[in-house]
């Protein structure tokens, strides 16, 4: 759309809004004046009515026979005349009394004509208590307009108090049929005035949106530009008087200006980003408000494995489990209502390597004004760092198991369950080699069944991966136990409980014997990498110690025994040769004393 047609709409659309509202303003004042009128004909109506009956009127009304019937029908004659002279609706009068009945008094006929008798007779009840709530409540005169099925129409309650303190109210009420043709008058005024108007101001739009649009297409097209990143353009022969002049001068001496200040913050920002880049930690920037990414570092790309312009734009509910991503919200939203650094020593968060531990530190960035604009956060991958903390300690529970004296099978379970907490889903297993023989050692994440099917398995080139490796003393990967050979004979005892690749290191003493096997089980097929490759050997090196502690306490026990029986039956020996020596000292005393 032209520069033209849009100026010109521009001052079409605002002499239609002027004329609008001059309408609005003309109808609303004169539906406010006859409503006016209106109120003040009930007025009088009301005030009439009580006049007629007088002001003591309702003073003597005790019962259904304080006014007689005649009297009554004459009222309600009265009413009617004036009903029909003022164009009044009803005219009528009730009474409150003391045990909340509420009574007609005085009436108007629905035809007007007292003869028909259609009129509400003298001390019947009201049928619509609730209608005098609003009078009751405020005890002033109140207004309310209604619909029923005569149309529309307006009332008027005025309540009073009689010499006995009891509340009476005059009503008066009127179509309000008129208002619809006076409105539609009115309106049919507005509409000519309104066109009229439409028409001197679409004459009038052209010629001035002809008028202002040169100049503004000229100088709209070098903005344009200059918004596009293009400065070479430039204002020239333009008319419109000595200010579009001067704007254009201005425009051309601002594009110079941002041209030059572009440049330099092109710089900046490459400079800035290289350097951001660089940091090892992940960095992260998001705006204060709605918390949606706006930067992040080539880290923050590695770590969550994704490019920064998959990030940005977006919040954490788009990547994160909501109960993460609402611990991640609260976390920004306290940060940033109360100003403060927020230091969040371990975070995990799921990234498509498993879920890392990070030290985040949170801190708001704030406008010119004060506010808060960004949120910053710098975080620190801790996970390689807590595993090994933690596989320190257990390393140090398992050897002071060992030096303790624990039992073998208890080290070797709590040395499984180590290394599957630094490999999730890793399932391990160590077994004992006697006599050419696989015996269950620990394995506390196995089946049972599986663990009683290999339990007592003789050792071979091509049994499994940890009978291989057992008999050849040499490590063995089996990538898939499923199309492996060497898991032939064995392999329907691991496939249903998911295991699909298993590597086998062989545990040796310190003399480079075989004392069993350390296995490492996945649930899908897959060599180890390096860290799985280290983890494995150090296991194996680990259950070493206690099998061959095991193995040199069984050797202690064994010499013991034979020392002790060698003791046994050399203190054996020597009660005899006792009792011999005593025997022949003895006979000796008994041949001396015969020869003396």
């Amino acid at each position: 759309m032209s520069i033209t047609v849009r100026v010109g709409l521009i001052i079409w659309t605002v002499i239609i809004l002027i004329t609008a509202v001059f309408s609005y303003i003309h109808s609303e004042t004169l539906h406010k004046d006859f409503m006016e009128g209106i109120d003040r004909q009930l007025t009088a109506g009301t005030v009439a009515a009580r006049t007629i009956v007088g002001a003591d009127y309702h003073d003597r009304i005790v019962d259904r026979s304080s006014v007689s019937a005649a009297e009554y029908l004459n009222i309600v004659d009265t009413f009617n005349r004036i009903s029909r002279e003022a164009r009044f609706q009803y005219l009528w009068s009730n009474l409150f009394l003391e045990n909340g009945e509420i009574i007609f008094t005085t009436g108007t006929s629905t035809s007007k004509d007292v003869t028909k008798g259609d009129h509400a007779l003298f001390y019947d009840s009201h049928s619509d208590p609730g209608a005098f709530q609003q009078v009751i409540q405020s005890g002033k005169a109140t207004f309310s307009t209604f619909e029923n099925e005569w149309g529309a129409g307006r009332m008027l309650l005025m309540p009073y108090q009689d010499s006995k303190g009891r509340t009476y109210v005059f009503g008066a009420s009127k179509s309000l049929s008129e208002l619809d043709e006076h409105l539609q008058a009115s309106t049919n005024q507005s509409i000519v005035v309104f066109l009229t108007m439409l028409t001197i101001g679409t004459i009038l739009s052209y010629w001035l949106a002809k008028a202002i649009s040169t100049p503004i297409r000229e100088i709209s097209r070098i903005t344009a530009e200059i918004t596009a990143g293009n400065y070479t353009g430039k204002v020239e022969n333009i008319s419109g008087g000595a200010e579009v002049q001067a704007l254009g001068e201005n425009i051309n001496k601002m594009n110079e200006a941002i041209k030059e200040r572009s440049s330099e913050l092109v710089s900046h920002e490459n400079e800035l980003m290289t350097i951001l880049d660089n940091i090892p930690n992940m960095l992260f920037i998001k705006d204060a408000e709605q918390l949606r990414f706006v930067s992040f570092n080539r880290a923050g790309e590695e770590l969550l494995g994704m490019s920064r312009n998959q990030l940005i734009g977006k919040n954490d509910y788009d990547f994160f489990p909501k109960e993460q991503a609402d611990f991640f919200t609260e976390k920004d939203r306290r940060v940033i209502d109360t100003g403060h650094t927020l230091d969040i020593k371990e975070e995990p968060i799921e990234t498509p390597r498993g879920t890392r531990i990070l030290h985040t530190r949170k801190t708001s960035i704030y406008d010119n004004k004060g506010r808060p604009k960004y949120l910053l956060g710098i975080s620190d991958d801790i996970t390689e760092r807590k595993q090994a903390e933690d596989y320190s300690r257990r390393t140090a529970d398992i050897l002071e198991m060992i030096a303790t004296g624990k039992s073998a099978r208890r080290i070797y379970d709590e040395i499984a369950l180590m290394y599957e907490s630094r490999h999730p889903g890793m399932r391990c297993s160590l077994l004992e080699l006697k006599d050419g023989v696989l015996l269950h050692g620990g394995a506390p994440s196995m089946p049972k069944e599986y663990c009683d099917a290999i339990d007592g398995l003789e050792i071979g080139p091509e049994v499994g991966s940890c009978g291989t490796s057992s008999y050849t003393g040499k490590r063995c990967l089996v990538e898939n136990i499923e199309t492996d050979p060497k898991w032939a004979c064995i392999k329907d005892a691991a496939l249903p409980h998911g295991m699909r690749s298993c590597w086998s290191e062989p545990i040796k003493n310190s003399k480079g014997q075989v004392l069993g096997a350390f296995g490492m089980y996945y649930d899908y097929p897959g060599l180890p990498d390096n860290n799985e490759s280290e983890d494995l050997t150090a296991a194996a090196r680990l259950a070493s110690i206690i099998m061959e502690r095991d193995q040199s306490n069984k050797e202690l026990e064994q010499h013991r025994q034979k020392l002790e029986q060698l003791v046994s039956k050399r203190t054996q020996q020597l009660e005899v040769a006792k009792r011999e020596a005593e025997d022949a000292n003895h006979a000796k005393s008994l041949f001396l004393a015969n020869m003396s």
